[in-house]
């Protein structure tokens, strides 16, 4: 349409002069942002358009069908591809980011790769509401966006881990990125709940996701990468140089690849169960945010307005748990404790819902259960994602690779297999299916804590007896 060229080429031009502004600023010297928290605070930006494109698939469901005239099995195929394709999205970037730090793509600087992506987002955006009744370009749309997803939230998430070397600073930052996504999907409801209150149409959150977006682009190109930075700015002295080669969390400050640490059976295990935990938790959270107003409907017979003020609520619980933990997670001394913690609460979140299935009367239930889940939800990805440093396993791109292709496994599964349960009106194992993952997650977080202890018993009287 011809809404949807101006809007396109207004982004274009809007990109266009950013990049001269930024090269003419670059020109006269580096241009750098001050703290590591304020270019984690621009990268989130990333991540919000990201967790608002996942908050708002659930509440357009309903509208996407009512427009385009898919099938409810037709839908679940889009966003089974959708997740597909963020699990591709994680493998490109990971190639690319290993390369980065080899420095064979220097010339294409992580800033201007997470700019260009968040254009590709907000035009993608601007073609599902410029052409909602189009079922090709929606499902060539969500294709797109997933993409998307999988490459920049791995870019952003492996910057912040090579920017910041120290455990509880690396906790804090990945909380920040995490809750920026939560925040973009407690938006994407809300602006859905809020439209069909007054009468509008749900596709209207795709317009403040594509202008969010744009947002996102022109900020990225004011970071700079960590190589870049610690190369030309800030170059760490010689007595820390063993520290940073050792820890392996960030390209070498002379340009060369650091050394890789031998892979250890305590290593593969630590990372092995934080996957497990990863892929459960992760499931569970998009499962509950695509799945959540369709069972509120079918089984209590709850209205679509009110579902979507619901789904928004998860989503509100989990940005306001993972705000808290971006605030205090530099002051608890270890994570354990807050996965278990974690992991309890969405198993008794579970249970609510089984018992909202049990009595439908009781909406409490189905309220006190999407809260007690959303903050279970808040602090267990952050932990799980950073659990392996604290554990002395430094996060390196591979195994990223890995505790993301978990996350998207989980995303992909999970949610696929709610949808042939919920196809056959098997709507009463909602909960029984997020209670069984997080017995799982219980279970993958307790060996991890006990491989890290039996490890420390036998590092002890090693340092012991060469001391």
């Amino acid at each position: 349409t011809a809404r949807m060229r101006r809007m396109t080429a207004a982004l274009l031009c809007l990109l266009l002069s950013s990049r001269s502004s930024v090269n003419g600023a670059q020109s006269r010297g580096p241009r750098l942002l001050g703290t590591a928290k304020r270019q984690t605070l621009i990268l989130s930006l990333s991540t919000a358009v990201n967790g608002g494109l996942v908050g708002s698939v659930g509440p357009c469901l309903h509208a996407m069908q009512a427009s385009t005239g898919l099938d409810p099995e037709m839908l679940g195929r889009s966003v089974l591809f959708n997740r597909l394709l963020k699990l591709l999205g994680t493998l490109v970037c990971t190639v690319y980011m290993r390369s980065l730090q080899r420095e064979q793509l220097f010339r294409f600087p992580p800033h201007w790769v997470l700019a260009t992506c968040m254009g590709i987002a907000s035009v993608a955006c601007t073609g599902i509401y410029g052409m909602r009744s189009n079922a090709a370009v929606l499902q060539f749309a969500l294709m797109i966006c997933g993409l998307i997803y999988g490459f920049t939230d791995t870019a952003v998430t492996q910057l912040t881990l090579w920017s910041v070397t120290d455990p509880r600073e690396q906790r804090t930052h990945v909380a920040i990125l995490n809750a920026g996504f939560t925040l973009g999907a407690v938006i994407a409801p809300a602006v859905v709940a809020a439209s069909l209150t007054a009468g509008g149409s749900a596709y209207i959150c795709f317009i403040v996701l594509a202008s969010l977006a744009a947002l996102a682009a022109v900020s990225a190109m004011s970071v700079e990468s960590p190589s870049i930075y610690r190369t030309r700015c800030c170059p760490a002295p010689a007595q820390n140089a063993k520290n940073v080669t050792t820890r392996n969390v960030s390209p070498s400050n002379h340009g060369q690849a650091p050394s890789q640490p031998a892979e250890s059976k305590h290593a593969r295990l630590i990372v092995a169960a934080m996957m497990v935990v990863l892929a459960c938790v992760t499931g569970c959270e998009h499962s509950a945010a695509n799945y959540l107003p369709t069972y509120g409907q079918q089984v209590g017979g709850i209205a679509p307005c009110v579902m979507a003020m619901m789904a928004s609520t998860y989503w509100a619980m989990i940005s306001v748990g993972r705000f808290a933990w971006a605030a205090l997670s530099a002051t608890v001394p270890s994570g354990w404790p807050v996965l278990f913690l974690d992991g309890t609460a969405m198993l008794l979140g579970g249970i609510c819902f089984v018992g909202f299935y049990v009595s439908p009367r009781h909406t409490a239930l189905l309220w006190a259960g999407t809260a007690i889940l959303g903050l279970g939800f808040a602090s267990s990805l952050p932990c799980a994602v950073t659990l392996p440093t604290e554990a002395g396993v430094p996060v390196t791109p591979s195994r990223l690779l890995g505790l993301n292709a978990a996350m998207g496994s989980g995303e992909v599964i999970v949610p696929y297999l709610m949808s042939m349960l919920f196809s056959q009106q098997r709507y009463g194992c909602f909960g029984v299916l997020i209670i069984a993952l997080q017995a799982t997650v219980l279970l993958a977080t307790a060996a991890a804590w006990g491989v890290q202890r039996a490890e420390k018993r036998t590092v002890a009287p090693r340092q012991a007896v060469h001391s």
